[in-house]
């Protein structure tokens, strides 16, 4: 296993062990190709040096035997008649003859014998057939040659004929069965040569398919290695040219390419994680830039409502120190006798006066505390009547002056999760609101309305003179504030309406108004009807 991961992660060792395979094939069939020559080269040299000469050994003897043996007393004698020679020379003819062919197939059996005895060891059996075949023809030739020489004739000269004849015949079918065995035997190393050439050639095509096939797997098996971990990083590489720096990329490969797309790999995170990092300061300075054009819209807002609302309490302040000045300039100048109806009578304006002041300051203080975030927000379970009753009680003075009816028509149980204090001041400066702004023998009415099982609507109406609807969209606005006098030229400070919006929406509520000019307005608020952080 250590040997396969060494290999794998080098691409070199790849390419050496493959070439290893490839040339360890091609060593194997060129290793047969070589030996099927030797041994064709070998059957080819046993036959053409030993079968075929054996062959032609045996043939030699038997064409000594047959041609020059057997024809040996015609052609003799036909030779003597061309020549017109003696019986004498015919005979010398003959023996010549039959001592030469005797001589011939001697030569031609001991060249045959060695070469047996030398490669052919199986055919020992053969040469001693032929050797006592051979030594009976050449008995019986010499004694035929030798009757010939005592011109012996009659029946003895033709049986020794007969008898060189049968002797001859004799030799003649041993030799033939000596060439039919080698006949046989040349036969079977013609089939056994053949037979290996045919091996020789199949395991050739064989060793060769297979070294072809192996040679294409490897090189198929090694191209993917190489290509796909490179297509791979073309592709990622495409991707990243595009943009899409998500796109994974799978790299199993542990050699150089495998390196490189780990490294590819590792470049890409770390690119995203600059690009996050850059991402993020770029947040995080789009952010910073948001907040200080925030801030700098609130500061611009509050230098405007700054600017607003000292021109509301220099305004709001004008009117109840004019009358101050004119009251205090007349009783201090003692040009006149006041009368105690008369003394009343200003002391009333004077008392009024300071009063408006009174409620001026505390607007404004509680103003000022609500933009300082100084105020403390306290909310507990509450209940409202309770509350409704306090404030009816601040205002009824006013409106028994006026000849108005106040109508509480709020339940006693129910109950609002809210600050006493700041709901107080809500209901005391709506109340307030309506008395001032209803004509004498009207009405001033408080009910409350559940919406659902959580939230609660606090309403006060009145049958005042009601307010245009270019007013109403100015109310609840430090820029748009309405400072108005009520119905007997009660004066305004016109905060009262802005302190009611923010407390009701530090109670995530809402504060509405619907009113039709000459009918009357009513004022509605939302509170919570239970504790919202209380686990049912």
């Amino acid at each position: 296993m250590e040997i396969l991961r060494i290999i794998n992660s080098k691409i070199r060792y790849k390419l050496v062990l493959g070439f290893v395979f490839i040339s360890l094939f091609v060593g194997v069939v060129s290793y047969i190709g070589f030996s099927t020559i030797r041994n064709i080269e070998s059957g080819y040299g046993l036959i053409s040096t030993k079968s075929l000469p054996l062959i032609q050994y045996l043939e030699d003897m038997k064409l000594a035997c047959l041609r020059l043996i057997s024809s040996a007393s015609e052609y003799a004698y036909i030779q003597a008649e061309r020549r017109n020679t003696s019986q004498s020379t015919q005979i010398e003819q003959e023996t010549k003859l039959i001592q030469q062919s005797c001589n011939s197939c001697h030569k031609a059996f001991s060249q045959y014998e060695s070469l047996v005895k030398e490669s052919f060891p199986g055919a020992v059996e053969q040469i001693k057939e032929i050797s006592k075949a051979g030594k009976l023809l050449k008995t019986t030739a010499a004694k035929f040659i030798e009757i010939n020489k005592q011109r012996i004739s009659g029946n003895e000269a033709l049986e020794k004929k007969e008898e060189m004849e049968t002797s001859e015949t004799e030799f003649l079918s041993t030799v033939n069965s000596a060439i039919i065995f080698t006949n046989n035997r040349l036969e079977k190393e013609k089939a056994q040569l053949s037979s290996t050439i045919s091996s020789s050639f199949r395991n050739i095509f064989i060793l060769s398919g297979l070294a072809l096939f192996i040679s294409v797997l490897i090189g198929v098996l090694y191209s993917r290695s190489i290509l796909n971990p490179i297509t791979k990083l073309t592709q990622q590489a495409d991707n990243f040219r595009k943009g899409n720096l998500e796109a994974a990329i799978d790299i199993k490969s542990t050699d150089e390419i495998g390196v490189l797309g780990k490294s590819f790999y590792e470049m890409a995170e770390r690119i995203k994680l600059l690009i996050a990092q850059l991402e993020n300061e770029i947040n995080i300075t789009k952010q910073v830039e948001d907040e200080i054009q925030k801030h700098n819209e609130q500061l611009l807002r509050i230098n405007a409502e700054k600017d607003k609302f000292f021109t509301i309490i220099a305004h709001d302040l004008k009117n109840p120190f004019q009358g101050l000045l004119s009251l205090t300039e007349m009783m201090a100048s003692g040009e006149e006798d006041f009368t105690k109806a008369e003394i009343t009578e200003y002391g009333k304006s004077i008392r009024e006066s300071v009063s408006t002041l009174y409620k001026l300051v505390e607007n404004l203080l509680e103003w000022t505390q609500i933009q300082k975030g100084s105020i403390i927000f306290i909310p507990k379970e509450i209940e409202l009547q309770k509350i409704v009753l306090k404030c009816i009680e601040t205002v009824k003075q006013s409106a028994v002056q006026k000849g108005i009816m106040i109508i509480n028509e709020t339940a006693g149980t129910q109950k609002v999760y809210a600050d006493e204090k700041m709901i107080s001041t809500v209901l005391r400066n709506l109340l307030s609101n309506a008395v001032k702004f209803t004509r004498r023998d009207g009405k001033v009415i408080i009910k409350t309305k559940k919406m659902n099982s959580e939230t609660m609507v606090v309403s006060v109406s009145d049958t005042g003179i009601g307010i245009s609807e270019e007013n109403i969209k100015k109310l609840f606005k430090i820029d748009g504030t309405v400072s108005t006098k009520g119905t007997e030229g009660e004066l305004s400070t016109g905060l009262g309406l802005l302190l009611c919006k923010e407390f009701v929406e530090k109670h995530n509520g809402k504060i509405w108004v619907e009113s039709e000019e000459g009918k009357g307005s009513t004022f509605n608020f939302s509170l919570s009807a239970v504790n919202p952080n209380k686990k049912s």
